[in-house]
């Protein structure tokens, strides 16, 4: 069983039962509201980067430092991409600072998460979208760290720690998904 809407002035949206058993429940506003919307929205490429480079981290002031780098090629000039990222790092440093990214030649966007627990190991982790970027091909992706107030900071002391850290540990790898849609 279906059930067709007609617009007040032309068209019409079919609602179809879905081809398997169960019961779905759709709840509709009470009042007046979006029930759902629609985009022209094409995923165009899904891929994970990765870097299991071990590296000791440097302290920094304002100046931006590179945490850790990955590559991914665009494949469209009008396409826009979303980066997912996870960064795991050894050791305690700063309880706080600013961390963003890079791509190709952009300017700086983003905001990764300091997750700092005060323990030895903590991740830096966020999503960041990039929109109106044209630059096609491979290019660099990087996670940076600096002070906003010029004061001198580090995430940790090492990303991408191994058993050289802890011997209970494995080699762990910085991980980004790329999402380029258009």
């Amino acid at each position: 069983m279906s059930i067709v809407l007609v617009g007040s002035t032309s068209g019409s949206i079919t609602l179809q039962e879905p081809a398997v058993a169960g019961t779905t429940v759709l709840d509709l506003p009470a009042t007046s509201g979006t029930l759902m919307t629609t985009a022209n929205q094409k995923v165009i490429n899904v891929q994970t980067v990765t870097n299991s480079t071990r590296a000791s981290l440097s302290n920094t002031g304002s100046t931006p430092v590179t945490l850790t780098t990955f590559t991914y090629n665009k494949q469209s000039a009008s396409t826009s991409l979303i980066f997912i990222v996870m960064i795991p790092m050894y050791g305690q440093y700063s309880g706080n600072l600013a961390c963003d990214l890079t791509y190709g030649s952009s300017s700086a966007f983003g905001s990764l998460y300091f997750a700092y627990a005060g323990g030895l190991g903590q991740p830096m982790m966020g999503q960041a979208t990039l929109t109106g970027y044209t630059t096609t091909g491979s290019q660099t992706l990087t996670a940076r760290y600096y002070s906003a107030d010029a004061s001198t900071v580090r995430p940790a002391n090492i990303v991408n720690p191994n058993a050289t850290d802890d011997a209970r540990n494995i080699q762990q790898v910085s991980t980004v998904t790329v999402i380029e849609y258009s």
